[in-house]
């Protein structure tokens, strides 16, 4: 259930109706309790007041119906201009990009906020009584004259608050299509998601100190395990991960992950594997498969590749022929290094995940760190070859990220993405002294890997390594 909860949770965050329904719903209890304050101390507190002056019914009416007419024109008119913006982000920046928009709070407040003091308004307006309004009671009494005068000024505080957000909100907007702020909210996303890369959060890691310990699946594992299928289609969303550890402890299993969030599974495909097969029944099995949530579309939700995969749209549509925008390009890698230099200095989650007793229970796909550089270089590659300032850039972050790093794979990995760049690079850019550039920064890069003195003397002569801004 776990999974499920953190997909709702995700759902409502990127609702555009349950912050302002809260609001809503706050100001018909607002509205309640200051009617009641106004039917006990209102008046006569309100008496005492000498700046404050007293509203008649008729003009209290006017007031609060002036600013409940206002407040849902305005409401209606934030929301065209949000869509407004939402629409051209997609189009400009890529679908993607939506749920981020539809996520931020200040535009969920702003609409909160307007439909809030419009509601109150009309809970308010409904309680005055005028000398000329008869209302009977079942005594035979005729009820008196009453205006809240408490509540009216709440309201007119709450359509002064209100213009302020409109202020906000007129600021806000250009705000969040902001190439600039859009790349650098994406970026502070996924260095936050990269602290919890999946199945990080699954269990304990093995203890690599110890000899005796073998992060190994039982010998007769391929006799003895079932699979359990999907039994939907569509993406994973999100895995309980503490979910996971107990009911594998509970039932004395091992689970091996087929799929990880952001993953596709149709269904009938296999889930997972457990071991042994004798403790899984369909009670099991179904418990497990409660344990994952699926969807329509992948989340940023424990799938930081997703992020990345933002920035690389980004990224493939300002290089486009009919945007041309190589400096929004560079933006994006800027991030990307920041990520990528974050990620090569870190462990990779173990995928062999312990209970508390040390006990193996779950084996899962772990994200590693070749797997998102082939996220960022392989998709952008043919982009990024095309257009120089974009393809030194890129030089640039593959060598200020693997100068830093001991020699081993993840060197090798990033020199082969600077081969495969120069290459790509002297099929594509049309000018020779633009192709000659690059391949002498290849070269340079080389050299670095084999001579780190030569620091000193990058950043000098060609910008590199901090250098450049």
């Amino acid at each position: 259930m776990r999974a499920k909860f953190i997909q709702l949770l995700y759902e409502i965050r990127a609702s555009y109706w349950f912050i302002p329904s809260l609001m809503a719903l706050g100001a018909v209890a607002l509205s309640i309790l200051t009617t009641q304050l106004d039917a006990r101390y209102g008046a006569e507190w309100f008496s005492n007041l000498g700046w404050a002056m007293a509203s008649k019914p008729d003009g209290a009416r006017s007031v609060l119906s002036t600013i409940a007419g206002s407040m849902i024109t305005v409401a209606g008119v934030t929301f065209s201009m949000t869509m407004v913006s939402v629409s051209f982000a997609s189009s400009q920046f890529g679908p993607r990009l939506i749920g981020n928009f539809m996520r931020d709070r200040g535009n969920q407040l702003t609409l909160g906020t307007f439909i809030a003091t419009f509601v109150y308004c009309l809970m308010i307006l409904r309680t005055i009584r005028g000398a000329g309004d008869v209302f009977q009671l079942g005594d035979g009494n005729n009820l008196e004259v009453f205006v809240p005068q408490v509540s009216m000024l709440i309201a007119i505080a709450f359509a002064l608050t209100s213009v302020g957000v409109l202020i906000f909100f007129i600021h806000h907007i250009p705000e969040t299509i902001d190439v600039s702020n859009i790349t650098a909210q994406v970026g502070t996303e996924l260095e936050e998601a990269i602290d919890s890369l999946f199945p990080d959060q699954i269990g304990q890691p093995a203890d690599q100190s110890e000899e005796d310990r073998l992060a190994e699946l039982p010998d007769n594992w391929q006799e003895e395990s079932v699979s359990v299928k999907t039994g939907a289609s569509g993406y994973v969303q999100a895995v309980d991960e503490s979910g996971l550890i107990e009911v594998a402890k509970r039932h004395d299993l091992i689970l091996r992950l087929q799929y990880r969030p952001g993953d596709f599974a149709t269904e009938e495909k296999t889930l997972l594997e457990a071991y042994p097969a004798e403790k899984v029944n369909d009670e099991v099995a179904s418990e497990l498969k409660s344990l994952f949530a699926w969807g329509q579309e992948r989340t940023p939700t424990q799938n930081a590749t997703f992020l990345v995969d933002q920035l690389v749209e980004i990224i493939g549509r300002a290089l486009s022929p009919g945007v041309n925008d190589p400096f929004t390009a560079i933006s994006c890698l800027k991030w990307l290094r920041r990520s990528l230099t974050t990620l090569a200095h870190r462990v990779e989650p173990d995928p062999y995940r312990y209970d508390d007793e040390e006990q193996l229970r779950v084996v899962a796909h772990a994200a590693s760190f070749n797997s998102f550089c082939s996220a960022v270089f392989d998709q952008t590659l043919q982009y990024v070859a095309a257009d120089r300032n974009v393809a030194l850039e890129a030089i640039q972050m593959i060598a200020e990220i693997a100068i830093d790093l001991p020699e081993g794979d993840r060197r090798e990995t990033l020199a082969k993405y600077a081969d495969a760049l120069a290459k790509a690079t002297d099929e594509l850019l049309p000018l020779e002294r633009d192709r000659e550039q690059l391949k002498q920064q290849v070269d340079m890069f080389h050299r670095l890997l084999v001579d780190p003195e030569l620091k000193e003397q990058v950043r000098d002569n060609l910008g590199w390594l901090g250098g450049r801004a």
